[in-house]
Formats: structure tokens, C-alpha cells, sequence
């Protein structure tokens, strides 16, 4: 392999960055919404889980190429 990422490989990982930043907003807009401080402190954290997911390389390649 020569360390090089196929089109559909990088649409695979744009998409997934796509969907964690979409769960960041939920989560947040549900942190937001809540007025018992348990759930706002788990849908926050949840937002955070999300967040650090949106940030870090992903392993999600070999599922899309079909590698996995």
C-alpha cells in the first residue's frame, strides 16, 4: 500500500466527519433543551465523545473499501 487514499475512501471519511459534527449539534441542542442536570451533563458529554470523534483520524476507511 503506498499510503494513498482512493476518492471513495476520503467520500467515506468526509461523510463520517459529517455525521459526528451532526451529533455534536444534536447533542448539544438536547443539552440545551434539558432541565434535569443529569441528562444535560450525559448529552453534553455525549457532544464531547463526538467532538474528540470529529477530530481524530479515523479507522473508518476499511469499511469503506471493503477491506474490513
Amino acid at each position: 500500500m503506498t499510503g494513498n487514499i482512493t476518492t471513495k475512501e476520503l467520500t467515506c471519511l468526509e461523510d463520517q466527519l459529517d455525521s459526528e459534527l451532526t451529533l455534536v449539534k444534536k447533542y448539544q441542542a438536547y443539552a440545551e433543551l434539558c432541565t434535569d442536570a443529569t441528562l444535560k451533563g450525559k448529552m453534553s458529554a455525549m457532544a464531547d465523545v463526538h467532538q474528540t470523534a470529529s477530530r481524530r483520524p479515523s479507522r473508518g476507511a476499511a469499511w469503506c473499501s471493503g477491506s474490513a
